[in-house]
């Protein structure tokens, strides 16, 4: 009996990517006829081949994070081999995106090395005036950030991660997916600060934190958000403070704090340095909403200082004209 197998969304999505890998091996054939071009078509026909089984099959196929030599240690399921191609996808947007503002920032200085070429003797003539080049190069500056900044937008978190606590935390299961869960305490053997931690299974960069308290008794008015450096041994270090209103909330909304500056880390914690409680500890717990986001695309923060600061003198330039 003939069983038919059909894809699933995103095998499908990862067998069209080889096979545009394989077209593409196949027209260097073509036009170039050597043992090369054959090699590399044969290599691709067989991971075209291999894709039909399984998307981490052949050496052409995904790899686990932190799988050693190339060699998986687990099959990954579709949504983990899902979560693997937007990172890879994203990866290359920015690479894409850092290249592009290379350019543009090259052409913005290029602009205002025209103006500095009329004072040399015998240089070409530009028919643009001195306002109309530094006009151009603060445009070019001023666009090159705007796109850093509108793709650097907080986004759900890709992936699982691994949620572990202090000894009065309470959770439900080990794992949660885009970086969002309940946690609770049990405050009756609290005798620290309690603090939840978030263990990725690549570095993040956080951007945005949101928080929703789930009122009760006992209620978390002060969290922060630490990071664990690694050339500091795995300490923590403090990102943003949050402060929770004990009144005027609505329960159910979410509370969004962003803007803070952090690193890239694969683990994360929250910790709740105080709390408003109506009542003795005793037999109650403490909970609270959390989500964690990370930019849809980061931007390279080398490249933001070098606009900025060229954006700067150009606009000093063009004020002092005035």
């Amino acid at each position: 009996k003939k069983v038919k197998l059909t894809f699933s969304s995103v095998e499908r999505h990862f067998y069209k990517r080889q096979l545009e890998n394989t077209i593409v091996a196949a027209g260097e054939v073509s036009s170039k006829q050597n043992k090369k071009t054959l090699s590399g078509v044969t290599s691709s026909l067989h991971s075209l081949r291999a894709a039909c089984c399984h998307p981490q099959v052949g050496i052409s196929g995904i790899q686990r994070l932190g799988s050693n030599h190339g060699i998986s240690t687990q099959v990954l399921t579709m949504d983990q081999i899902l979560d693997k191609l937007i990172e890879d996808a994203r990866t290359k947007c920015e690479e894409s995106q850092r290249v592009a503002v290379m350019h543009s920032n090259a052409i913005a200085g290029l602009m205002r090395l025209k103006i500095e070429a009329k004072t040399i003797p015998h240089a070409p003539k530009f028919a643009q005036s001195d306002d109309e080049l530094l006009n151009a190069s603060a445009k070019l500056y001023s666009e090159a950030l705007s796109l850093t900044g509108k793709n650097a937008s907080p986004s759900d978190i890709i992936g699982d991660t691994v949620v572990v606590g202090c000894r009065q935390f309470e959770y439900i299961g080990d794992k949660v997916r885009n970086g969002s869960c309940e946690v609770s305490w049990s405050l009756s053997r609290l005798n620290d600060f309690p603090w939840v931690k978030f263990e990725f299974q690549s570095p993040k960069k956080i951007s945005a934190l949101k928080v929703r308290p789930i009122l009760g008794k006992h209620n978390a008015t002060e969290c922060i958000l630490q990071v664990s450096v690694s050339n500091l041994g795995g300490t923590f270090v403090d990102v943003c403070k949050v402060s929770i209103p004990r009144k005027d909330y609505k329960a159910g909304n979410w509370l969004s704090f962003s803007g803070f500056r952090s690193r890239r880390s694969r683990v994360w914690r929250i910790l709740v340095v105080d709390r408003y409680s109506e009542e003795e500890y005793h037999g109650s717990r403490m909970s609270l909403g959390v989500k964690l986001m990370e930019p849809y695309m980061s931007a390279d923060d080398l490249q933001r200082l070098h606009i900025l600061y060229n954006l700067s003198i150009v606009q000093d330039i063009l004020s002092n004209e005035r």
